[in-house]
């Protein structure tokens, strides 16, 4: 699922290292992404035989609004903002089915481990994470994909899926001061590779 997003711009990430994304603010979903998204979560509830519920409509509606990269707390921030009254427990006693829906992905777990989420229609990417920042970029490098194939292939494997995660210390922060912890940002290079 590709989403619509505003024209590109120049961004700076929180180490001031900059950065041209196709976004300027919150990723926009169209009527059409929005009605995709929502019938994998019906299609999923009526092959489990759950009900439709308001309550996953609204979380839905809530990780629709979420942008880029989250965790269940800020999740459950962004939840509370839209609907006061829905609990904590209930969001995460949800999320499971989102995931299994092929709605949500846990991507990554960070340095304290909390899982990560992200949309599932994001297509196949990598993430790199600043271990000084905590700014999650994606990437895509079919070199490495292709590496990674080969390699499965010699030792007589199938591949299920993959996760590949790498941890950094960002060289450019080195040369800049005040740089604001915990911020994330989601960027998919145009160019394969370059980050």
């Amino acid at each position: 699922m590709a989403s619509s997003r505003r024209p590109a711009k120049t961004r700076k990430l929180p180490c001031g290292r900059p950065l041209t994304t196709g976004a300027n603010g919150p990723i926009e979903f169209s009527p059409e992404e929005r009605a995709s998204v929502a019938r994998l979560l019906e299609e999923h509830q009526k092959r489990k035989g759950l009900n439709r519920s308001e309550v996953r409509d609204q979380l839905l509606e809530a990780i629709l609004q979420c942008e880029g990269h989250f965790t269940g707390p800020e999740l459950i921030q962004k939840v509370h903002a839209l609907y006061p009254s829905m609990g904590a427990a209930t969001i995460y006693r949800n999320l499971p089915i989102f995931i299994e829906a092929g709605v949500l992905r846990e991507s990554l777990n960070d340095k304290d481990g909390q899982v990560i989420y992200e949309l599932q229609g994001a297509g196949h990417h990598d993430h790199i994470v600043c271990l000084d920042c905590q700014t999650i970029l994606e990437f895509h490098e079919d070199r490495i994909e292709n590496l990674q194939q080969q390699v499965i292939e010699q030792l007589g494997f199938t591949e299920v899926h993959h996760r590949h995660v790498v941890y950094a210390r960002c060289e450019y922060k080195k040369k800049t001061h005040g740089v604001t912890k915990g911020t994330r940002l989601s960027y998919t290079s145009s160019v394969p590779g370059v980050v």
